[in-house]
């Protein structure tokens, strides 16, 4: 196994960087000068892989940082090239982790109960790739094209990613591109959007109406959309919060620049699971034992107590006007009012799950791969609706039936107790680290859509599973 590439290794890594850095520069040319995306795209696919076989981990950040940057990257190309019906841009990631993780799947040994449910769960996506339901092949491949690719990078995680690498990845990689994403979103809402982020949201305008709020459209940095924005946010707020107590304390600075983008996002869900996540964590470390449940629950009681008297306060008078205000109005009323229709959209996600979970059980083979995605907008024919929870175990319910959603329920909870069981048996910090990530992305670690941070997300789920194996085999 590989390790990660440091500085004074550099004279032995000279060649590898040579030929990477050539097979990249000849990328962009073929890009930039006319002789066609696709073929572009193929080369730049070639580079991953060829990186893939000298470094595995390297590739995997490289494929990560791609991944991270390609909503702009794929504005400023399409600037150039136009919009096509399929971008092949969005495919290059998504083919190269499949291939990469393949390789890695027919190697391993499936060994754990965690791997077993994961390999089952992608026979049955395999399956509902070919549900009439969901109105044809195509949508059924769209479907895998969102789902597949990040269920690869758990393999790939439990091969390559250690505990030094996680930490790595975590504080050298996704933090500091948090910070650049906050940066960039500060820019959006105060100054405006760049030609090609503008052409994308003209682009988009008649299909993303939740990009638009009160009239005002949401930041998303250099992402694919506001939500992949939003989840690298409380990904990176999370990462900064944990360091406090894990020996990470400089990380804390971050939190200046992350949380009010947060906050600036106007989506209230990632700032509820920050607070659990962060609330968890500090349970967690303060001791072991049952004594952390208590210490959770008494603390989430007083923050609930402290918001219920604050948010009264902090509404922004109707007289203001601009988008800062625009969005912090969203955000508080929908704090100080949420069982309210006009003010928050929590009763309706609530009855979205409900009615996808329910679907799962009146629909036992379920929609199909595809039904849960924008795929089945895309691809489908007349009278048939994407069905999309927006939550990822619900959506499981929806695609797979209620086989594939139990399934993905007891993944879940297998790994989230893996990881608490882990950390109280050897305070293994790169534990809570994951912990506190997985809970702030809750219900959103396979969501379709976010094309970055699933991928990351099953990195980190496959690297416990080799964690707690490893454990509880010594």
């Amino acid at each position: 196994m590989r390790t990660l590439i440091h500085p004074s290794a550099w004279p032995d890594r000279a060649r590898e960087w040579t030929v990477l850095s050539a097979l990249v520069l000849g990328s962009a040319v073929v890009i930039f000068h006319g002789y066609g995306q696709l073929l572009g795209v193929a080369l730049l696919g070639f580079c991953f892989l060829m990186l893939g076989v000298v470094n595995a981990q390297l590739a995997i950040m490289v494929m990560l940082t791609y991944a991270f940057f390609d909503g702009d990257i794929r504005r400023l190309v399409n600037a150039v090239y136009g919009w096509p019906a399929i971008d092949p841009l969005l495919l290059l990631v998504p083919v190269v982790a499949t291939i990469f993780g393949l390789s890695v799947l027919l190697r391993d040994k499936v060994d754990t109960p965690i791997s077993r449910m994961v390999l089952v769960l992608i026979g049955l996506m395999g399956l509902e790739i070919f549900n009439p339901l969901q109105g044809g092949l195509r949508v059924g491949l769209g479907g895998a094209f969102f789902y597949i690719p990040p269920l690869m990078f758990f393999w790939l995680g439990r091969r390559y990613a250690t505990p030094a690498f996680i930490e790595s990845l975590l504080y050298r990689l996704v933090l500091p591109i948090s910070v650049l994403a906050a940066i960039a979103g500060y820019m959006q809402t105060i100054f405006g959007f760049a030609p090609w982020e503008q052409d994308w949201i003209n682009h988009v305008a008649a299909s993303y109406a939740a990009l638009n709020v009160g009239g005002y459209i949401r930041p998303f940095a250099f992402f694919t959309s506001s939500a992949g924005y939003v989840t690298v946010l409380s990904i990176g707020s999370v990462i900064a919060l944990a360091g406090i107590w894990l020996g990470h304390r400089r990380s804390a600075l971050a939190l200046v620049l992350l949380l009010p983008a947060l906050v600036l996002s106007s989506e209230r869900g990632p700032i509820v699971k920050l607070l659990v996540a962060g609330l968890v964590v500090w349970a967690l470390q303060r001791g072991g034992g049952k004594g952390w449940y208590l210490r959770v629950s008494l603390a989430g009681l007083a923050t609930v107590g402290l918001l219920a008297f604050a948010l009264p306060h902090l509404m922004p008078s109707h007289s203001d006007s601009g988008q800062v205000n625009a969005l912090l109005a969203h955000q508080v009323g929908g704090f100080a009012n949420p069982l309210n229709a006009k003010d928050s959209t929590l009763m309706l996600h609530l009855e979205m799950l409900g009615n996808g979970m329910l679907a799962g059980f009146t629909h036992p083979y379920g929609y199909g791969l595809g039904a849960t995605t924008a795929a089945a907008g895309k691809f489908a024919g007349g009278g048939v609706e994407g069905r999309s929870t927006e939550t990822d175990f619900g959506n499981m319910f929806v695609s797979l039936g209620f086989v594939g959603g139990i399934i993905y329920l007891l993944i879940m909870v297998r790994v989230l107790w893996a990881l608490i069981s882990d950390w109280q048996r050897r305070r293994q910090r790169t534990s809570l680290m994951i912990l506190a990530i997985l809970l702030v992305t809750g219900a959103a670690w396979l969501i379709a859509g976010e094309y970055s941070t699933p991928l990351l997300l099953w990195l980190l789920i496959g690297a416990t599973d080799s964690m707690t194996r490893k454990q509880e085999n010594t």
